[in-house]
């Protein structure tokens, strides 16, 4: 089991007591010559006084956990959970799509040297910032895993390189107070980079456990992380169509062309549905842990049926789901002679 480090932000507990202390001060009478000191005094504000968001956390100590250790997070104490890996690490960067991929050969704890073959991998999809280490890096490398317990879950990795210190965030439009980029942004990193998907995985994966070779995980990683970059694309593509079609198809009528069957072919966005019909996320998707995306062609009635649905982009264990729910879909009545044809999106994720 690799260490854990945990760093507590005592000061949190300390100044929220005095806080409290300074309240129940001022809240006792403190000379008989006030007329007011017996009168109650306004509510202060307690949670503005306690809790400053801009506060920077203080240095706090430095916890270095080991097998059978049982940590105790006190309230809300702000902590900084880093899972470490030491060893050899293989990245490999795709400036036109947009991902990187990092695969770890962690050092053995009995002989302190990698073996050679890669132990996980991180996938991060989305990438926006300047990658320092060009497309190709492999070197001896020490990868920080950040963690924050609640809601625990992954919120950034650092990768500490010969060449510098890389660091890689969640991106979000309005960080909230507290987010991972302010507790363990760190001041002397090379690059800071944010990414908005993320993907773990480890030699067991492929049922290979200990005989999966670097170049073996690459081509692995590397195809599935092209595959989500294109579906991204598409799926940006679609949402610019359906803006476009919003805008430009007031007038549902002027809007469409006729095709030689006599069904109007439209892309998503002026019919608007009135029954949504969520898919069933199959039991084999969910113990594989898969999620995507199916695209499909559907044809709409006039009076908002959908008559038929066809597979334009495919995910097998997602195909007949997708099939089956959106045929219970309904829209409003077209007012039109013919049906028209959608081009539509069913997202499938793993139920929380």
């Amino acid at each position: 089991m690799k260490p854990t480090h945990l760093i507590v932000d005592a000061a949190v507990v300390v100044m929220t007591f005095a806080a409290l202390a300074q309240t129940t001060g001022a809240q006792s009478p403190q000379s008989p010559q006030s007329p007011r000191a017996a009168q109650p005094p306004a509510r202060p504000p307690v949670r503005q006084t306690v809790r400053q968001p801009e506060r920077p956390l203080p240095n706090g100590t430095e916890i270095d956990a080991r097998d059978g250790d049982r940590i105790i997070v006190e309230g809300d104490a702000r902590v900084r959970v880093i899972t470490r890996y030491r060893g050899f690490v293989r990245a490999v960067h795709s400036t036109e799509q947009h991902w990187l991929i990092l695969m770890i050969d962690s050092s053995s704890p009995i002989t302190g040297a990698p073996d050679g073959m890669p132990d996980l991998s991180f996938t991060y999809n989305g990438l926006e910032g300047d990658w320092p280490l060009g497309e190709r890096w492999e070197g001896y490398a020490t990868v920080d895993q950040y963690t924050l317990p609640a809601p625990y879950r992954p919120n950034g990795v650092g990768i500490a390189t010969p060449e510098g210190l890389v660091q890689i965030f969640p991106y979000s439009p309005v960080p909230p107070n507290a987010s991972a980029p302010d507790i363990f942004r760190d001041a002397s990193a090379r690059a800071v980079l944010t990414h908005r998907g993320f993907g773990t995985g480890n030699a067991g994966n492929s049922g290979n456990s200990g005989s999966v070779t670097f170049d073996q995980m690459e081509q692995t990683q590397i195809a599935s992380a092209t595959r989500n970059a294109q579906m991204n694309g598409q799926m940006q593509q679609m949402q610019q169509m359906q803006q476009q079609n919003q805008i430009q198809g007031q007038n549902l009528g002027s809007s469409m062309s006729w095709s030689a069957s006599g069904v109007q072919n439209l892309a998503a966005g002026p019919l608007r549905k009135i029954v949504d019909v969520p898919p069933a996320y199959p039991d084999a998707a969910r113990k594989a842990n898969v999620m995507g995306v199916v695209i499909l062609e559907i044809t709409v009635q006039p009076d908002g049926t959908v008559s038929n649905a066809r597979v334009l982009r495919s995910i097998p264990l997602f195909d007949a789901a997708a099939l089956e729910a959106v045929r219970q879909w309904r829209y409003e009545t077209t007012g039109l002679p013919n049906a028209v044809t959608l081009t539509v999106p069913v997202n499938f994720a793993p139920p929380r």
